[in-house]
């Protein structure tokens, strides 16, 4: 939820301080930065608290107050949580450990087996999908030790990009598409192919020990908000159908996992091939032939262009005006902190000061850029675009009380603002 200037976040954090008790807000270990918005200076600084239950960590950029120079105003804070109280996060702080004295004849590969089989047991939770998001939390789940099951019906983690258009790469960058506690290889290319991230996110579900079932549908199911479980049904890939009674169910399937595929009158006398751009193009037979690509997006873009490298004469049907961009330097704008902070700051801390775009947006005219009552849509979303694309730190310089004309009182500001609002 976003709160927009000092009277709705003091009030927001009134009604919702009696229910977490946040406190002990304090820098964390990273020294503030000087950092540029547009022309004008800023301080930004990571803070961390806590409430009753959680463990927070927040972000934090300031200006000078014109009224008074030794003290701060904030144009937006950023908070999350860090990890729950009484169940740790950090997997390199809370490795497991083995007792030599307790092996078995069981060893590793044995028990993953075991666990992964479900014999007699129900898992906590089942993930449909064993795309990015599916993974990603099932990572997140096996390090809280909460008993999960992914169940895709693909036949191999990472189907759902190996098996589409023989030339797709990601189109967004690689920055953008890290997966918890286990980063892509410094070495990797700005923008994957696809065949790289689905290798390697079989390798990833290998390494965070996640229990999937591939070649397995899921059926559907019911919840007994008496008993707080789900009976779900699943069907494995010799034909036989378990019964999985879990508390919690999580839908992975991507905003377009399901094709869309729409019902063209004459489609069914039509005597080619008929194939959507989900499923690979890379077996088709289309050297000296036509090809009616049917949309002009960017998937529609690439599958014309690896058609025509193959030798088709192909024809784009466009139903409607398309916005076409460079990727250079268009697409880049982005991306500009991620490039900036590379091998600076962790991209967790990246995303964390990205997490907020819309608010960073409308900060332009907090700092001096025109009235937005005065601005017309399009307008605004021209100075919106602009100021994202300005949004990085031109120079990083650790600061110290006194420097630059930062005073201490003005490091001090933000945290003493929260414990006067929190009396």
């Amino acid at each position: 939820m976003t709160f927009q200037g000092p009277e709705q976040i003091a009030q927001a954090l009134q009604a919702t301080h009696p229910l977490c008790r946040a406190r002990r807000f304090q820098l964390d270990v990273q020294p503030p930065v000087r950092s540029e918005l547009g022309p004008h200076s800023t301080i930004d600084a990571f803070f961390l608290f806590e409430t009753d239950t959680v463990l927070g960590r927040g972000f934090v950029r300031l200006v000078s107050n014109a009224d008074d120079p030794e003290t701060a105003q904030a144009l937006n804070v950023l908070t999350l949580v860090k990890e729950l109280k009484g169940y740790p996060g950090d997997p390199f702080v809370h490795r497991r450990r083995e007792n030599t004295p307790q092996r078995s004849v069981e060893n590793w590969a044995d028990r993953r087996k075991r666990d992964a089989a479900f014999e007699g047991v129900d898992p906590e939770v089942v993930i449909v999908g064993a795309g990015q998001a599916g993974l990603a939390l099932g990572a997140r789940l096996n390090q809280l030790d909460v008993s999960t099951l992914i169940v895709d019906k693909m036949e191999r983690v990472g189907d759902n990009w190996r098996k589409r258009y023989h030339s797709l790469t990601l189109h967004n960058e690689i920055c953008t598409n890290h997966l918890p506690y286990l980063s892509f290889p410094e070495t990797w290319p700005v923008y994957i192919p696809k065949d790289m991230l689905a290798n390697f996110m079989e390798f990833y579900a290998m390494s965070m020990e996640l229990n999937i079932w591939t070649s397995t549908t899921f059926l559907g199911g019911e919840y007994d908000p008496a008993q707080k479980r789900w009976t779900v049904q699943v069907q494995r890939a010799d034909g036989s159908v378990r019964t999985l009674r879990p508390s919690q169910v999580v839908m992975a399937v991507g905003v377009s996992g399901i094709p869309s595929i729409p019902t063209i009158p004459g489609m069914d006398q039509y005597t080619g091939q008929v194939v959507h751009s989900s499923r690979s193009t890379h077996d088709l037979d289309v050297a000296g032939k036509s090809v009616l690509v049917v949309g002009a997006g960017t998937s529609a873009h690439d599958i014309a262009q690896d058609l025509h490298l193959r030798g088709a004469d192909v024809t784009m049907l466009q139903r409607s005006s398309t916005t076409v961009v460079g990727l250079e330097p268009a697409s880049v704008r982005a991306y500009s902190l991620y490039r900036q902070n590379e091998g600076r700051r962790p991209i967790a801390d990246t995303d964390l000061i990205l997490a907020d775009r819309a608010s960073l947006a409308r900060i332009s005219a907090f700092i001096g850029h025109g009235n937005e009552d005065t601005k017309l849509p399009v307008e605004w979303a021209n100075r919106a675009d602009k100021w994202l694309s300005d949004l990085g730190i031109a120079h990083d310089t650790c600061l110290h009380p006194g420097d630059h004309g930062i005073s201490k009182a003005m490091l001090a500001d933000f945290t003493s603002w929260f414990d006067k609002v929190l009396r």
